[in-house]
């Protein structure tokens, strides 16, 4: 079954295992991604996306690796959805067209996705998307699946019970336990605590706050805060979420409304969101309570209320454009106040606060996440963790979704909650777990890196050309043009040296002449006099490179451009 390195291939597990995969969240936050099988039976539990870190420049997505569902390919019987969160479903418009199987979720969730794949023109046939209520129960092949209301930052969010022929499992799915959210009801408990008297052999569950003790705010103790920015606020206020978080925008509506303010919505992922939850009744808002961007003009600042995108400080994202000064509708003024309603990914904070810090200089009054009260995490705090793990008491456990060090500290609530430490595996991206009657353990190793996803191409960024272009980004790039002779290779003209990012600075510009005369040299010479423009190109390269790597202790980029005439 295995070969060289514990790498598995795609055959099945053995009769009466479950195999759990994760191509994605394990040791990160985001890009979460997950295959659970018995016998010739395959599921998916989510797939998500993850936004670059500053060493993947020109990269606008990472996406999971999927060579391991290729090789399931046969068996793969439907991707189950716990929420509509990017890092859950931000992968689909680039999978779908090459997984040929069905996407099961709920109707918000599902609507959110549609918004996605709309904006990606993604041709993925409607019927693949099928519409599941809570609590009912799907058949997938040997696999029955169970969606159990939970809450999180979006609405519909679930938790996935898997009935199979070797064993009951429970995905948590990103969740906490908030008694009392804005709109819906809260999490159930009571089924929860059933599936965990019927029996649970494998659990995985959300670790992003393992770390956080107590328990997470809920969504309603965010309106207190919130209200006195809208009452006291002298000028407009801007309210920055996640364009998924409808509570917070409902909040921010109601607030707005009772301010004697108007609402706009700003950004297009907002727009399309709030449509989606109007429709499907997540979302109430009176008729004349929002107003296109075009009305603003005839309201005094008092008056206005704006929603929009950007909390992550997305590059292209409504509060980076209005930060920047570049948006079309919206000027930042002085009299402005900015609510940031989030807190930033982990990773995520120098982006952030870049676009804060340009609202700052641009006078507007900031207020930011949970430091002023204007945000509630998603996510269980330490205490609700643990009460999940005594709830449901699993024979088994993997934390899922969060860093090595969250996932190491949910085990150590595991522990606490009296699961023996040999019932606990933390793993990574690409570990393959099986769990019999005998326990749990890991068997190998599939495939499980990024893919890069770079404008609106999927794996035209390997690993080669973010070195390329972290190359570029500090010490620049120089190309060295010359012309030969076709016959006998003889030198006709150049060589000629042009600058990028290199010798800009006027203290480096006289090493150019030395730098063609050394070029010149090289080519003229040539490795045992030949006239190869393949080893001309490298003879070149090398004696460039260690010229200016001697004179300036730099690595420019070399790029030799050999012309036969």
């Amino acid at each position: 079954m295995g070969s060289e390195a514990g790498l598995l291939n795609g055959d099945p597990p053995p009769d009466g295992t479950l195999r759990f995969v994760a191509l994605g969240g394990l040791g990160e936050i985001g890009k979460n991604m997950a295959i659970l099988e018995v016998g010739g039976d395959a599921v998916v539990i989510d797939a998500g996306l993850m936004f670059p870190d500053q060493e993947m420049l020109g990269v606008d997505l990472v996406i999971p690796d999927i060579t391991a569902l290729r090789q399931r390919a046969g068996r793969l019987r439907g991707i189950l959805l716990t929420h509509g969160h990017e890092d859950h479903i931000g992968a689909l418009p680039y999978l779908l067209p090459e997984l040929d199987c069905p996407v099961f979720g709920t109707p918000m969730t599902l609507g959110l996705l549609r918004n996605k794949l709309r904006r990606n023109n993604a041709a993925v046939p409607s019927e693949r998307l099928r519409p599941v209520a809570v609590g009912e129960e799907i058949r997938l092949g040997a696999i029955r699946a169970e969606f159990v209301h939970t809450t999180h930052s979006v609405p519909d969010s679930c938790a996935l019970v898997l009935d199979t022929p070797a064993g009951r499992v429970l995905h948590t799915g990103d969740f906490k336990l908030d008694h009392t959210p804005v709109s819906g009801p809260p999490p159930d408990l009571a089924r929860l605590a059933e599936v965990g008297r019927l029996g649970v052999r494998l659990m995985l569950s959300d670790s992003t706050n393992a770390e956080v003790a107590g328990v997470a705010p809920s969504e309603s103790a965010v309106g207190p805060a919130l209200r006195r920015v809208m009452e006291t606020a002298e000028g407009r206020v801007l309210v920055v979420t996640f364009a998924s978080n409808i509570a917070r925008v409902q909040q921010a509506i109601d607030l707005a409304v009772s301010s004697d303010r108007r609402c706009c919505i700003v950004g297009r992922n907002m727009l399309s969101n709030v449509d989606t939850a109007v429709a499907l009744g997540r979302l109430t808002v009176a008729p004349g309570t929002v107003i296109g961007p075009r009305q603003l003009a005839g309201l005094a600042d008092r008056a206005v209320c704006l929603i929009a995108t950007g909390a992550q400080g997305e590059p292209l994202s409504a509060l980076a454009r209005i930060s920047a000064g570049t948006h079309p509708f919206v000027q930042v003024r002085p009299t402005d106040t900015v609510v940031v309603s989030a807190n930033p990914i982990p990773g995520n904070e120098e982006v952030v606060h870049r676009v804060l810090n340009r609202l700052a200089r641009l006078g507007a009054r900031v207020l930011i996440g949970g430091r002023d009260g204007v945000h509630a995490s998603g996510h269980a705090g330490a205490d609700e963790l643990r009460f999940m793990l005594e709830l449901i008491h699993p024979e088994s456990f993997v934390p899922v979704h969060g860093e090595h060090r969250h996932l190491i500290r949910h085990a150590d609530l595991a522990t606490d909650a009296g699961l023996p430490r040999a019932a606990i595996v933390v793993a990574d991206n690409g570990t393959v777990i099986d769990v019999d009657a005998a326990g749990i353990r890991e068997v190998g190793r599939v495939p499980a890196g990024n893919v890069y996803v770079d404008g609106v191409s999927v794996e035209d960024v390997v690993p080669v050309v973010l070195r390329d272009r972290r190359a570029l980004s500090q010490d620049g790039i120089l190309i060295v043009a010359l012309a030969v002779g076709r016959e006998r290779g003889e030198l006709i003209g150049g060589p000629e040296i042009v600058s990028r990012g290199f010798a800009q600075d006027a203290r480096l510009r006289p090493l150019l002449g030395r730098a063609r005369a050394v070029a010149r040299e090289a080519c003229t010479g040539g490795p045992a006099g030949s006239r190869d423009p393949v080893e001309l190109r490298e003879a070149m390269h090398d004696a460039l490179a260690a010229f200016f790597l001697e004179a300036t202790g730099r690595r420019p980029m070399i790029l030799p451009v050999i012309s036969e005439v």
